[in-house]
């Protein structure tokens, strides 16, 4: 077993293992004597009775020590105690460390088995040497969703929701919708800038320059790709780099999109949490969001996992004269239009789409590998990434530049 990457994080230690048939990333915490372990769940449990303290206080932790009679034992393993603490009564518990790793994009939790991470280092799942037996899956999912304001249960087994910006999907075990319960946490993106993208070469200036014009040109670009791609990375940076004069609306059933611009407005889902009428009656569904985004007089709209029905609002908004944006999972254009025609797209309003971007994570990064425009109802190639010298061949056709600088005509008249 040979070690491929190590590094600290606060008191944990990280290791990318290679064991000749995969890669696994190994967590170790700080290290605790049996006495100090002994007095770290003395303290949970003192402090479980005694709610008036506050485990996240320093001052409240040497209370809880001296009242056991044992300061002593207590400052000589502070730091470590405090490490579990902190990471029980405000973190993640045992998966704490692996949302505080900026190299983990997301966290895979199935009862009884290996917690699995995306790490941006290796391509695909890898297993950690952390394991979560059911019943402990279990708690934390009903853990995470009470912190979220969300509610898990066997009438509810299937949730989504937002917690700390991470993205969370919960599938309770024993429910009948599954055996094992899961836990899925896209965790929150660092926000990049169209630069800071350019930079790391996701995608080329050119190109870039090319999309920030047709948002301002009012025009309509579907970005496609597989989960964990970048698509929501690249349309919030395109979004950012708008001037502040154009009205950005954008609609999502769990938020991920984050802005640093003004004159943004964010629309999210709002789902019902039981099953009484009243309850019902407070759920904003996407298609909801969509009717009234059209209604706000938007710029642009963008939408992310545009899906079902509702993405018509979409090319509605187009069709409207709004520029729109919107995320979507197809691994090429070709299936992205076989999905769009069963969905009842035709020709008239697949012509509204000026660019499609497909981006994919590579062993060189996440990359923008092609781009197509419309026209005369069909696709025309117009970028493509070269793996083996990581550069692009860019093309523009007449029909895509004669839309651009003919709304641009209008409205500087």
């Amino acid at each position: 077993m040979k070690a491929v990457e190590t590094y600290m994080i606060g008191l944990v230690s990280f290791e990318l293992l290679d064991t000749g048939e995969e890669i696994i990333l190994n967590v170790t915490e700080p290290p605790l004597s049996e006495e100090a372990s002994q007095l770290y769940l003395e303290l949970r449990e003192y402090f479980s009775k005694h709610l008036e303290l506050d485990p996240a206080r320093e001052e409240d932790r040497w209370i809880a020590a001296e009242r056991l009679g044992k300061t002593s034992l207590y400052e000589a393993w502070k730091q470590a105690i405090d490490y579990y603490l902190l990471r029980d009564y405000n973190g993640y518990g045992v998966i704490d460390p692996l949302l505080r790793d900026p190299a983990i994009e997301e966290v895979g939790i199935v009862g009884d088995d290996y917690v699995r991470v995306v790490h941006r280092d290796v391509i695909g799942w890898i297993r950690t040497n952390i394991i979560i037996d059911e019943k402990d899956a279990r708690i934390l999912a009903q853990r995470l969703a009470v912190r979220a304001g969300a509610s898990v249960s066997p009438l509810f087994p299937l949730r989504e929701f937002n917690l700390d910006g991470n993205r969370v999907s919960v599938v309770l075990g024993g429910s009948g919708v599954s055996d094992k319960t899961s836990v899925t946490i896209r965790k929150l993106s660092v926000k990049w800038g169209l630069n800071s993208l350019i930079k790391v070469r996701m995608l080329p200036r050119e190109l870039a320059t090319l999309l920030l014009r047709i948002l301002m040109a009012r025009g309509m670009i579907l970005v496609i790709g597989a989960q964990g791609a970048g698509k929501t990375t690249l349309l919030a940076a395109l979004l950012d780099q708008l001037p502040e004069d154009m009205r950005v609306v954008t609609v999502e059933e769990v938020p991920e999109i984050r802005l640093g611009r003004g004159n943004w407005i964010s629309l999210r889902a709002r789902e019902a949490f039981s099953l009484d009428v009243a309850s019902e009656r407070v759920r904003v569904g996407f298609r909801e969001l969509l009717r009234a985004a059209l209604r706000m007089r938007a710029d642009v709209l963008a939408v992310t996992e545009a899906r079902g029905e509702e993405v018509r609002y979409v090319f509605e908004a187009a069709a409207l004269g709004s520029a729109s944006a919107a995320t979507f999972h197809a691994n090429s254009v070709d299936e992205l239009e076989r999905r769009l025609r069963l969905l009842g797209i035709d020709d008239y309003y697949l012509d509204l789409v000026w660019i499609v971007v497909q981006v994919a994570s590579t062993r060189k990064g996440r990359r923008v590998i092609r781009a197509w425009s419309r026209e005369d109802h069909q696709w025309i190639q117009v970028a493509e990434w070269m793996p083996e010298h990581d550069e692009w061949i860019l093309s523009s056709t007449p029909r895509l530049e004669a839309r651009i600088k003919e709304w641009l005509r209008v409205a500087e008249a």
